[in-house]
């Protein structure tokens, strides 16, 4: 079984250092080995159902379709460039919409396992998407809510969000000004 690092290898995600694009000046993000590798493989077993706002080109849902081999994947976005193939079309399931829109997550159950929020990157999608389906997510779910680039502005408007707001700050990292996310347990 492949570890996250090695799914992360072999997707590309920009979640972990695999993502970095030839010739960008950005890294990517540090997230797989400062965070989802340690706080999933306790999840990576029991884990139903994983909600991922920000499908872009289908990267990170294949990393959880492959990781989670017992859940369901639903991603979000308005305009994705990913449309799902056959290998994945069992148990991930694209839905398009805005985040921001209750209707948009009409046909995703309760009882969510993680929620990913990996959308907009903006203030007010990230509160909205957070107080539509934080009720969806089963007690002991975790929300993240990833690329935050203003956190020394917007603080306290996370940790407001629920009593449990952890924010993880890796921007010294890998130089990057969004390089933040924020965990909330339900």
């Amino acid at each position: 079984m492949l570890s996250l690092t090695q799914l992360n290898e072999q997707h590309k995600s920009d979640k972990g250092t695999a993502g970095k694009k030839e010739g960008s000046i950005f890294e990517a993000h540090s997230y797989i080995s400062h965070y989802y590798e340690n706080n999933f493989l306790a999840l990576k077993e029991k884990t139903k159902m994983v909600v991922e706002i920000g499908v872009f080109t289908g990267s990170s849902m294949k990393l959880w379709h492959d990781y989670f081999l017992n859940a369901k994947i639903y991603g979000i976005d308005k305009k994705p460039r990913w449309n799902n193939d056959k290998d994945y079309n069992n148990r991930c399931k694209v839905i398009i919409g805005s985040s921001n829109d209750i209707s948009t997550y009409e046909e995703i159950p309760n009882d969510i396992d993680i929620v990913i929020d990996d959308g907009s990157h903006k203030l007010v999608d990230q509160i909205k998407s957070f107080d539509i389906l934080f009720p969806k997510l089963k007690k002991g779910g975790l929300y993240i809510i990833e690329d935050i680039g203003s956190i020394d502005e917007v603080k306290q408007q996370f940790l407001d969000l629920h009593s449990s707001a952890k924010i993880y700050d890796f921007r010294n990292i890998t130089n990057r000004h969004d390089d933040v996310l924020i965990e909330i347990i339900k």
